[in-house]
């Protein structure tokens, strides 16, 4: 039996799910938390509101996002475009795009934060580029 080559199609819902599972969460104040899902066909990131499961906005982002993860304060949601070579920073204040982190490197996939949340992990075809929270910018590529 020959390997399926990659297909970042392949699971998609799965991704979704596990996602939305794992905790890409974030809580303003007084407010139920809010899931955050990346939909690769439509380039955009669902916001839905846990307390009545519905979507209450649609955020544009990078070409076919992928990964997505939620600063440990809530503040911020990162997402790895993977058509786009870029991570799109979500304020989750206002649910925008408040910047656009170009990677440097073919199909960012999985992004997680740090602890502190001073730094950004993506995963790369091939890296990792590292992005200083404080800048949005690439400090570092492993």
């Amino acid at each position: 039996m020959k390997p399926r080559p990659f297909s970042p199609y392949r699971g998609l819902f799965s991704v979704g799910v596990m996602l939305l599972l794992s905790g890409a969460m974030a809580r303003t104040a007084g407010a139920a938390p809010q899931a955050y899902v990346a939909n690769y066909s439509s380039d955009t990131v669902s916001v839905i509101d846990t307390a009545t499961d519905s979507v209450g906005a649609t955020v544009t982002v990078g070409l076919n996002p992928l990964g997505v993860a939620v600063s440990p304060d809530g503040s911020r949601v990162y997402v790895a475009n993977y058509g786009s070579g870029t991570v799109s920073v979500i304020d989750t204040a206002n649910d925008t795009v408040g910047a656009t982190v170009t990677v440097g490197a073919a199909g960012p996939s999985g992004v997680a934060v740090s602890p502190d949340g001073s730094r950004v992990y993506v995963t790369n075809e091939g890296n990792v580029s590292v992005i200083d929270t404080a800048t949005d910018t690439v400090g570092a590529t492993v």
